[in-house]
């Protein structure tokens, strides 16, 4: 069994920054075909991820205006990790234990998938 930071090797490595609008996260988001993204500091630190679920929980619902709210505002910041030495079986209990779809995956404190 691979682990998952051969897995994830090979793949485009999208991310954000706080200081996007949800706006910009979105048009991001759809020009990529993906439903969530890893929100990095300008240390490249993982601080959260912002996720469709977020543009309609905590933006739309709550009837914010998306060009001018920040994804720092509005992104999640309880992250659950996938390591890089982790496989892929443990990592889909992790995902089923927290009721996520989406996990980052990290070679210490570097974000790698």
């Amino acid at each position: 069994m691979k682990p998952m930071g051969e897995l994830v090797r090979d793949r485009p490595l999208f991310s954000l920054t706080p200081q996007k609008t949800v706006t910009e996260a979105a048009r991001f988001m759809a020009e990529k075909k993906v439903g969530a993204l890893p929100v990095v500091s300008e240390e490249s630190k993982l601080v959260g991820i912002f996720s469709e679920r977020d543009v309609i929980t905590r933006v739309i619902a709550k009837g914010l205006d998306p060009s001018a709210t920040p994804v720092n505002d509005v992104m999640t910041t309880k992250i659950v990790v996938a390591e890089a030495e982790e496989g892929y079986e443990s990592c889909l209990k992790k995902m089923q234990k927290v009721h996520c779809r989406h996990l980052p995956v990290v070679a210490g404190d570097r974000l790698i998938g």
